[in-house]
């Protein structure tokens, strides 16, 4: 294979590889690249826990262009994939931007670009950050629903990097108290979650057939939502999977008020 063959290679387009085999789910090529993963992780957090501390303007400037740069990256990713599925003409509704992890990185940007004098905006965008980015970045991290592809394409490893990075973004806005959760402000992420669910299961998904948020169609091929769905029933699973994720929410807050008392 020369130069030329491996980029085509390497840059094929996600939507060339529905319906084939790419990697298994927890197999060694999975695990290494969530051994990578984790130490990208530790990295880019530790990168921002060396920033200094306090409250100073100076000090206050170096991490906030830390978390801006660090949220525009996997949305960098993001565009770079859907560019080239763009240029190839295979975009179609199932790869616009929408899907949850998606709006989680577009609200990592809005919160770090977000002024600190907008403290209530901040809170919202945080809160929805800390669920979202942590709960949706580890389900992605280690149940990717772009497992069809080959995992040594940048249609996988971009995946993988981008919410490698997603993850990394949620644990370094805990630092330095840039971000302090509240389990009070849980509401935010629920109501968010629940009005952003409605439009798609009511509005969008039936006009463009697709699924995103998982709330159209829990029996397609990778949704995590199959044994949800089976157990409860129509329309009722969607009640569970709020609960679901409402429970990893809290399991969040009670890690982190658990490390912030060490």
């Amino acid at each position: 294979m020369n130069v030329t063959e491996f980029l085509q290679w390497f840059f094929t387009p996600e939507p060339l590889f529905v319906g084939q085999r790419g990697f298994e789910a927890f197999g060694t090529a999975h695990l290494l690249t969530l051994a990578f993963c984790l130490v990208l992780i530790v990295l880019v957090v530790r990168g921002y826990a060396r920033l200094p501390r306090g409250g100073d303007a100076d000090a206050v400037r170096q991490r906030r262009r830390y978390l801006q740069t660090l949220s525009l990256v996997p949305v960098a990713l993001l565009a770079s994939r859907d560019v080239v599925i763009v240029v190839r003409g295979l975009m179609v509704p199932i790869f616009w931007p929408l899907h949850v992890c998606n709006l989680a990185e577009f609200t990592c940007v809005a919160f770090a670009f977000t002024p600190a004098s907008r403290k209530r905006l901040r809170r919202l965008l945080g809160s929805v950050v800390f669920c979202w980015g942590l709960s949706g970045g580890a389900g992605a991290l280690l149940f990717p629903g772009w497992s069809y592809c080959l995992i040594w394409t940048y249609a996988s490893l971009g995946g993988f990097a981008e919410h490698s990075l997603m993850f990394a973004f949620a644990i370094c806005m805990l630092f330095r108290h840039d971000f302090v959760p509240r389990l009070r402000d849980i509401w935010y992420p629920t109501v968010v979650s629940v009005a952003v669910g409605l439009f798609f299961l009511l509005v969008f998904n039936p006009a463009f057939d697709t699924n995103f948020f998982f709330v159209s169609r829990p029996l397609d091929m990778g949704t995590p939502f199959v044994q949800v769905y089976r157990a409860f029933g129509d329309p009722l699973w969607l009640a569970a999977y709020l609960a679901i994720a409402m429970g990893v929410w809290l399991l969040s807050y009670g890690i982190y008020r658990l490390i912030a008392r060490m």
